[in-house]
């Protein structure tokens, strides 16, 4: 069964990564390159979300796959 308090709390880190991102606007494309702690920064915050973005389809068709056979 797939727990949607596992899904919410993946969708509000999702959200504070956007937002994270969103605040950052001030990064610059010159900036990010040649700054290593605004490049770590931005970086960082695109791979969480990008994990967060692939955790979220692989739980629910994990837990589907699941109770399919636990049903049998």
């Amino acid at each position: 069964m797939v727990n949607g308090d596992v899904i919410l709390r993946k969708l509000e880190k999702l959200r504070e990564c956007i937002d994270a991102l969103r605040d950052a606007h001030d990064i610059t494309w010159e900036i990010y390159e040649k700054n290593n702690r605004d490049r770590a920064f931005v970086e960082r915050y695109l791979h969480i979300a990008i994990q967060i973005r692939e955790f979220i389809p692989e739980y629910v068709k994990r837990m589907k796959t699941n109770l399919s056979d636990v049903k049998g």
